[in-house]
């Protein structure tokens, strides 16, 4: 299967990893409402996005109003990344 180009992956790529990364602050997990207040996006923008990441097997929902990583240990990596 190949890659996908970035425009081809739905929404804009960087704003993918804009929620990863504000996901990675809070640790392995982290609520809807944490992410609302930390992207100040309304609820139309972000659970389209939440979804294309989980679509796309990087999150997944452990309850109700919670994503986590679907790897172990990225919320670190991503901390890593970011510097």
């Amino acid at each position: 299967m190949p890659i996908p180009e970035r425009h081809e992956l739905g929404f804009h790529f960087a704003a993918l990893q804009v929620v990863l990364a504000r996901m990675a602050q809070h640790g392995e997990s982290a609520s809807i409402e944490q992410l609302h207040r930390a992207m100040r996006l309304p609820n139309s923008a972000l659970q389209p996005r939440i979804s294309g990441l989980i679509s796309k097997g990087l999150i997944y929902r452990p309850s109700r109003g919670y994503v986590a990583y679907t790897a172990p240990m990225f919320g670190a990596y991503m901390r890593r990344r970011a510097g």
